[in-house]
Parts: C-alpha cells; sequence; structure tokens
C-alpha cells in the first residue's frame, strides 16, 4: 500500500537528515529515555470497498459518491525509547460502552 505524499515533502536530502539528528540531539539531551516517547496511528475500516474501479480514460481525479454507513477505528500504539510498550489507545464512535 502506498500513501501520497507533497513533491517538497519528497526532497529530503542527508544534510537535512544529519541537521534533524543533530537538532533532537540537542533538544533531547537531558531527557531520560523512558520519557521519549514514538506513536503510530493506524485505521481500520470495516468496509475496505472494492479495489478496482473503473472511471473515463484522462480522469485526473476520480470520485466515488457512496451511501455508506461504514465506520473507522483508530488505534494509537506508543512505545518509550528505553524499549517499554504502552498499552494501545482506541478511538471509536459510540454513545456508550
Amino acid at each position: 500500500m502506498y500513501q501520497n505524499i507533497h513533491v517538497v515533502r519528497s526532497k529530503v536530502d542527508s544534510e537535512m537528515v544529519n541537521k534533524f539528528f543533530d537538532d533532537i540531539a540537542i533538544t533531547l539531551k537531558d531527557v531520560e529515555a523512558s520519557n521519549i516517547v514514538n506513536y503510530d496511528e493506524t485505521n481500520l475500516s470495516d468496509d475496505p470497498g472494492v479495489g478496482k474501479f473503473l472511471f473515463k480514460r484522462g480522469t485526473c481525479y476520480p470520485e466515488r459518491i457512496l451511501n455508506s454507513t461504514k465506520s473507522c477505528t483508530s488505534i494509537m500504539f506508543a512505545s518509550t525509547a528505553v524499549g517499554e510498550l504502552l498499552l494501545p489507545y482506541v478511538v471509536y464512535k459510540s454513545e456508550g460502552m
């Protein structure tokens, strides 16, 4: 699976990457590793849809009009720099638990 990104964001050179790591080393200099947390979020859908579509040739931005009741659930995963995994955080639409 792929994700679209802007052209400007894709133009990263080694100098920019090195500067990022130099800056982050200064920022995190006195921070304990157990207080450095990395988060990643994923989205689950109960209606992944169809994998193939048919559109007129030359269509730049195809659109689908759906009358669907699909729902999505977001799950947030996190871990610390020392390898401790935090409990997942689940977000879903509901009026009650």
